[in-house]
Protein backbone atom coordinates (compact mmCIF):
# COMPACT_ATOMS: atom_id res chain seq x y z
CA UNK A 1 0.00 0.00 0.00
CA UNK A 2 1.31 3.45 -0.87
CA UNK A 3 2.67 5.49 2.04
CA UNK A 4 0.50 8.56 1.43
CA UNK A 5 -2.66 6.41 1.28
CA UNK A 6 -1.69 4.60 4.47
CA UNK A 7 -1.11 7.93 6.25
CA UNK A 8 -4.48 9.22 5.04
CA UNK A 9 -6.26 6.10 6.33
CA UNK A 10 -4.52 6.25 9.71
CA UNK A 11 -5.18 9.99 10.11
CA UNK A 12 -8.84 9.52 9.20
CA UNK A 13 -9.19 6.71 11.74
CA UNK A 14 -7.72 8.84 14.50
CA UNK A 15 -9.94 11.81 13.65
CA UNK A 16 -13.05 9.61 13.70
CA UNK A 17 -11.94 8.07 17.01
CA UNK A 18 -11.53 11.49 18.59
CA UNK A 19 -14.82 12.81 17.23
CA UNK A 20 -16.68 9.85 18.67
CA UNK A 21 -14.74 10.16 21.91
CA UNK A 22 -13.25 6.70 21.81
CA UNK A 23 -9.84 7.65 23.18
CA UNK A 24 -11.01 8.98 26.51
CA UNK A 25 -10.28 7.96 30.05
CA UNK A 26 -12.62 6.08 32.31
CA UNK A 27 -12.97 7.62 35.79
CA UNK A 28 -10.21 10.13 35.06
CA UNK A 29 -9.12 12.46 37.80
CA UNK A 30 -9.45 16.23 37.27
CA UNK A 31 -5.68 16.64 37.28
CA UNK A 32 -3.88 13.62 35.97
CA UNK A 33 -0.40 14.36 37.20
CA UNK A 34 1.38 11.82 39.32
CA UNK A 35 2.52 12.77 42.84
CA UNK A 36 6.13 12.27 41.75
CA UNK A 37 8.06 12.88 38.54
CA UNK A 38 9.34 9.32 38.91
CA UNK A 39 6.57 7.19 37.42
CA UNK A 40 6.74 3.41 37.72
CA UNK A 41 5.52 1.19 34.92
CA UNK A 42 5.11 -2.45 34.07
CA UNK A 43 4.73 -3.83 30.56
CA UNK A 44 2.39 -6.81 30.74
CA UNK A 45 2.35 -7.65 27.02
CA UNK A 46 3.77 -11.11 26.49
CA UNK A 47 4.82 -10.40 22.90
CA UNK A 48 8.46 -9.30 22.40
CA UNK A 49 7.23 -7.14 19.50
CA UNK A 50 4.85 -5.13 21.70
CA UNK A 51 7.33 -5.01 24.57
CA UNK A 52 9.69 -3.24 22.14
CA UNK A 53 6.88 -0.88 21.04
CA UNK A 54 6.25 0.15 24.67
CA UNK A 55 9.99 0.37 25.45
CA UNK A 56 10.58 2.77 22.53
CA UNK A 57 7.66 4.94 23.62
CA UNK A 58 9.01 5.07 27.19
CA UNK A 59 12.48 6.04 25.95
CA UNK A 60 10.95 8.91 23.97
CA UNK A 61 9.43 10.44 27.11
CA UNK A 62 12.51 9.79 29.25
CA UNK A 63 14.63 11.55 26.62
CA UNK A 64 12.89 14.84 27.51
CA UNK A 65 14.17 14.60 31.12
CA UNK A 66 11.01 16.09 32.61
CA UNK A 67 9.63 12.91 34.17
CA UNK A 68 11.37 9.61 34.69
CA UNK A 69 9.53 6.43 33.74
CA UNK A 70 11.15 3.55 35.61
CA UNK A 71 10.42 -0.14 35.45
CA UNK A 72 8.58 -1.29 38.56
CA UNK A 73 10.20 -3.96 40.66
CA UNK A 74 8.29 -7.22 40.28
CA UNK A 75 7.86 -7.44 44.07
CA UNK A 76 6.91 -3.80 44.61
CA UNK A 77 3.18 -4.18 44.14
CA UNK A 78 1.17 -2.19 41.62
CA UNK A 79 3.04 0.28 39.38
CA UNK A 80 1.70 3.72 38.47
CA UNK A 81 1.07 2.54 34.89
CA UNK A 82 0.52 -0.88 33.34
CA UNK A 83 0.96 -1.15 29.57
CA UNK A 84 -0.42 -3.97 27.46
CA UNK A 85 -2.14 -4.91 24.22
CA UNK A 86 -5.32 -6.84 23.69
CA UNK A 87 -6.56 -8.67 20.60
CA UNK A 88 -9.93 -6.88 20.34
CA UNK A 89 -10.58 -3.42 19.00
CA UNK A 90 -13.67 -2.05 20.80
CA UNK A 91 -13.93 0.40 17.87
CA UNK A 92 -10.96 2.45 19.06
CA UNK A 93 -7.18 2.43 19.10
CA UNK A 94 -6.66 2.34 22.86
CA UNK A 95 -8.31 2.60 26.25
CA UNK A 96 -7.18 4.03 29.57
CA UNK A 97 -8.54 2.40 32.69
CA UNK A 98 -8.12 3.84 36.16
CA UNK A 99 -7.72 1.09 38.76
CA UNK A 100 -8.08 2.60 42.21
CA UNK A 101 -7.31 -0.66 43.96
CA UNK A 102 -9.18 -2.63 46.53
CA UNK A 103 -11.46 -0.76 48.95
CA UNK A 104 -10.15 -3.01 51.73
CA UNK A 105 -6.56 -1.93 51.01
CA UNK A 106 -6.58 1.89 50.95
CA UNK A 107 -2.78 2.06 50.87
CA UNK A 108 -2.75 0.37 47.46
CA UNK A 109 -1.65 2.67 44.65
CA UNK A 110 -3.86 3.96 41.89
CA UNK A 111 -2.79 2.36 38.62
CA UNK A 112 -3.54 3.42 35.08
CA UNK A 113 -3.87 0.56 32.65
CA UNK A 114 -3.27 1.29 28.98
CA UNK A 115 -4.56 -1.20 26.43
CA UNK A 116 -3.66 -0.87 22.75
CA UNK A 117 -6.05 -2.78 20.51
CA UNK A 118 -4.12 -4.96 18.05
CA UNK A 119 -7.07 -5.68 15.76
CA UNK A 120 -7.75 -1.97 15.34
CA UNK A 121 -4.11 -1.22 14.53
CA UNK A 122 -3.95 -4.08 12.05
CA UNK A 123 -7.19 -3.08 10.31
CA UNK A 124 -5.86 0.49 9.86
CA UNK A 125 -2.49 -0.74 8.56
CA UNK A 126 -0.37 0.57 11.44
CA UNK A 127 3.29 -0.27 10.97
CA UNK A 128 5.66 -0.50 13.93
CA UNK A 129 6.43 3.23 13.80
CA UNK A 130 2.71 4.07 13.96
CA UNK A 131 2.26 1.70 16.89
CA UNK A 132 5.19 3.26 18.77
CA UNK A 133 3.72 6.71 18.14
CA UNK A 134 0.31 5.61 19.42
CA UNK A 135 1.96 4.13 22.53
CA UNK A 136 3.90 7.39 22.98
CA UNK A 137 0.67 9.40 22.73
CA UNK A 138 -1.15 7.17 25.23
CA UNK A 139 1.66 7.53 27.77
CA UNK A 140 1.46 11.32 27.29
CA UNK A 141 -2.28 11.08 27.89
CA UNK A 142 -1.74 9.15 31.14
CA UNK A 143 0.80 11.74 32.32
CA UNK A 144 -1.82 14.46 31.89
CA UNK A 145 -1.13 15.90 28.45
CA UNK A 146 -4.24 16.57 26.43
CA UNK A 147 -4.74 15.22 22.95
CA UNK A 148 -5.48 17.83 20.34
CA UNK A 149 -6.91 17.96 16.85
CA UNK A 150 -6.02 21.66 16.49
CA UNK A 151 -4.38 22.14 13.06
CA UNK A 152 -2.15 24.83 14.58
CA UNK A 153 -0.59 22.27 16.91
CA UNK A 154 0.72 19.74 14.39
CA UNK A 155 4.13 19.89 16.08
CA UNK A 156 2.99 17.69 18.95
CA UNK A 157 2.93 13.94 19.44
CA UNK A 158 -0.41 14.55 21.15
CA UNK A 159 -2.01 15.77 17.90
CA UNK A 160 -4.56 13.18 16.82
CA UNK A 161 -5.00 14.36 13.24
CA UNK A 162 -1.53 13.63 11.99
CA UNK A 163 1.45 11.38 12.40
CA UNK A 164 3.83 14.21 11.50
CA UNK A 165 5.51 14.15 14.90
CA UNK A 166 6.71 10.68 15.79
CA UNK A 167 8.42 11.79 18.99
CA UNK A 168 7.55 14.25 21.75
CA UNK A 169 8.39 17.77 20.58
CA UNK A 170 9.48 21.01 22.24
CA UNK A 171 5.79 21.85 22.63
CA UNK A 172 5.19 18.54 24.42
CA UNK A 173 8.19 19.12 26.68
CA UNK A 174 7.00 22.64 27.55
CA UNK A 175 3.50 21.37 28.38
CA UNK A 176 4.87 18.52 30.46
CA UNK A 177 7.12 20.96 32.35
CA UNK A 178 4.07 23.11 33.12
CA UNK A 179 2.12 20.10 34.41
CA UNK A 180 4.96 18.88 36.65
CA UNK A 181 6.32 22.30 37.64
CA UNK A 182 5.78 21.83 41.38
CA UNK A 183 6.15 18.05 41.48
CA UNK A 184 9.33 16.58 42.99
CA UNK A 185 11.19 13.51 41.73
Amino acid sequence: METWLKRLIVSTALIVGCLIGLSTSVNAQASRTFPSRTITYRITSSSPYYKSVWTKAIKRWNHLRVVKLVKADANAGMPDVQMTTTPGDKGSSYMLILDEGDDDAPSQRTTYKIQLYRKFMKSWYFDKGDRVQLATRTIGDVMGLKTSSDPNKFDSVMNTTTFSSAKPTKRDKKNLQKLYKNVAY
